[in-house]
């Protein structure tokens, strides 16, 4: 902030003096945040208090605010895009951060309904790309799914190995399909252990 303010960079906005004034006369009338603050600048951190942490943001989302400095809680829970992102330090704490929170930053940068396209800025090496692709078991791999995930896909995703397996569960059990789909979360173990118990008071009442 000092350094930026140092420079005369700054992007005044209509609430900028006035909340640089209120910072500074409820926290500290030095602190470099408030001076920054009628710039159109604020800043983000884990120490910030909260109520500000909280403002900042909302601020910056609204416009009011031009530039937002900020650590790795861009990354942590942080609601925000930006236009640009200009990524100075590739560490989080003492640790290079990774390529997926890397990619989580750039993917605060241009998105859509809010900025249409938008730039990251690195001050150094982008993690290498590592491979990203999900595999849902139940998908590629059916023996490995519960019957309960099993019952409840769509037929026409599974393949021919999970389509046999979905149609000869209910034979194996003993259960319907429905029940299965509706209820296979309890475990079929217990929905077999129900069903003879049901099938048993029945057979009492008859008699």
């Amino acid at each position: 902030m000092e350094t930026i303010l140092q420079a005369d960079i700054n992007y005044p906005t209509s609430l900028g003096p006035e909340l640089g004034t209120w910072i500074s006369q409820n926290y500290h009338s030095e602190w470099p945040v408030a001076r920054g603050n009628e710039k159109g600048i604020a800043v983000h951190h884990g120490r910030l208090p909260r109520s500000l942490g909280q403002l900042f943001v909302h601020l910056f989302n609204e416009g009011e605010v031009k530039v937002l400095i900020c650590t790795s809680t861009l990354i942590e829970g942080v609601n925000t895009s930006a236009a640009n992102v200009f990524i100075y330090d590739k560490k989080i704490n003492r640790t290079d951060f990774d390529f997926f929170s890397f990619a989580n930053i750039r993917g605060r940068v241009g998105r859509m309904m809010r900025h249409f396209v938008g730039n990251a800025f690195l001050y150094h090496q982008a993690p290498s790309e590592i491979e990203t692709r999900v595999e849902v078991p139940v998908l590629s791999d059916p023996g490995s799914a519960t019957d309960f995930l099993m019952m409840n896909v769509d037929r026409s995703e599974l393949s021919t190995l999970g389509r046999q397996r979905q149609a000869t569960l209910p034979f194996e059990t003993g259960l319907s399909a429905e029940i299965l789909r509706e209820h296979g979360g309890l475990g079929v173990g217990l929905l077999q252990a129900l069903d003879v118990r049901i099938r048993e008071m029945l057979a009492e009442d008859r008699t």
